[in-house]
């Protein structure tokens, strides 16, 4: 995922920091007794399969060509191997190739690759082309775990659709977000946080324009519950704000739309085709 410049900051980062504060302050009890990543997040009953992977790249049509050092797949090494990732050399240095067969290859063994910095990495997106499709909550949350899980800040996702509310379930990485797209927000957080936390929501969400509306009728960290006066219009409005970037992060990458329809997701974006992931 490309470096990119840091907005100035915004009357409403101090609106967002309050939030994030009560967030761990509310958490407290549980990271008292350890760390919130000691507990797996919410199960949603969502076991998506290979097959769902498949669909949602074929329907995204993205084909990726990364380089990555071969220590940085950790015990997924020889997985990624077994799946057709080659070895290349270059300035005496080993590294294995990754494509969309490799992904597949590798599906379900995410857990077992490294975290790793994205701005440790140069990326390019290019060939973007209009799509529209309709994916499944079993795809989207396939799509989320096993795409880019040693980029990606959310672990163990889960997502489904029930009355027309999106239910979410996943373990942020606090530690990597905060780092890499939100250091202006770090910098103002006075007391330390845990490097990850499970989360729950319940509720409307879309995407317009590139713009991430939100209404969530239950936001739990842990197992606490965000008070309802901090989950009003504005503070809604503030949290989107600042979860568009995962957006515009990607250069070309316009979503017009994304909408629940029937318990599944309809897209129509504008989708960069080919990405290419090298080390620096």
């Amino acid at each position: 995922m490309p470096t990119r410049q840091v907005p100035p900051k915004k009357k409403h980062t101090g609106c967002l920091v309050v939030i994030l504060l009560l967030l761990v302050i509310a958490a407290g009890a549980v990271w008292f007794i350890g760390s919130l990543s000691l507990f797996k997040p919410k199960d949603l009953g969502v076991n998506y399969q290979k097959e769902d992977f498949v669909q949602v790249l074929q329907k995204i049509g993205t084909q990726v060509d990364a380089e990555m050092p071969l220590d940085d797949f950790g015990e997924a090494l020889n997985d990624a191997k077994a799946a057709g990732g080659k070895e290349i050399t270059k300035n005496g240095k080993t590294y294995i190739s990754v494509d969309n067969n490799v992904m597949v290859g590798m599906f379900g063994k995410n857990g077992k690759v490294k975290k790793l910095n994205p701005a440790d990495y140069v990326w390019t997106f290019t060939d973007v082309q209009p799509k529209t499709f309709r994916i499944s909550a079993n795809e989207a949350s396939a799509f989320f775990n096993e795409t880019a899980p040693a980029f990606w800040w959310f672990k163990q996702s889960q997502i489904k659709v029930v009355g027309g509310n999106v239910i979410t379930s996943s373990q942020l990485d606090i530690a990597g977000l905060l780092k890499f797209l939100y250091p202006d927000v770090a910098k103002q957080i006075p007391i330390p946080l845990p490097e990850n936390a499970n989360l729950y929501t319940e509720g409307k969400i879309s995407v317009a324009d590139n713009r991430i509306t939100m209404k969530p009728e239950v936001f739990n960290i842990g197992p606490v519950a965000l008070p309802e006066q901090f989950r009003t219009e504005k503070a809604n409005t503030v949290v989107a704000s600042f979860l568009d970037r995962m957006i515009t992060m990607i250069p070309g990458l316009v979503i017009n739309k994304i909408e629940e329809k029937g318990g599944e997701f309809d897209v129509d974006a504008l989708i960069p085709q080919k990405v290419t992931v090298r080390p620096k």
